[in-house]
């Protein structure tokens, strides 16, 4: 993933991710570090109705917990995807404001690339 090798890691990443699944069960936190995983490489590929999908079900499966790792990157990500696909953002700009009036640093967060990168393709 750290060379853009999107169109390689999306098939290996799927596979992983239906593993976890069936293993794990659907929120825990190796499959949604694997779902983000996907969100990026699908949003690189520019299938930008797959990774906004996906990011969907990565935000439903955090749900309310303010303090996962992917929470701000992948909710940030999503907020693009939606004006980029000209979808409607506004309750999920809402979820952000609402982070920010917890204390939370929204604007310092990584990226989801970043924490892709970092999970995926760590620096040898």
């Amino acid at each position: 993933m750290r060379s853009g090798h999107y169109k390689e890691a999306a098939p290996l990443l799927e596979a992983a991710l239906k593993s976890q699944e069936k293993l794990l069960g659907e929120q825990h936190p190796e499959c949604i570090a694997t779902l983000c995983g996907l969100v990026v490489v699908a949003n690189k590929m520019e299938r930008l109705d797959q990774a906004l999908s996906l990011a969907k079900q990565g935000l439903a499966y955090i749900g309310s917990d303010v303090r996962h790792t992917y929470l701000v990157p992948l909710l940030k990500l999503s907020i693009r995807l939606c004006w980029s696909l000209g979808e409607d953002k506004k309750h999920l700009e809402n979820w952000r404001l609402s982070l920010v009036d917890q204390g939370l640093d929204v604007d310092g967060a990584p990226s989801l690339l970043e924490l892709a990168v970092r999970r995926f393709a760590p620096s040898s």
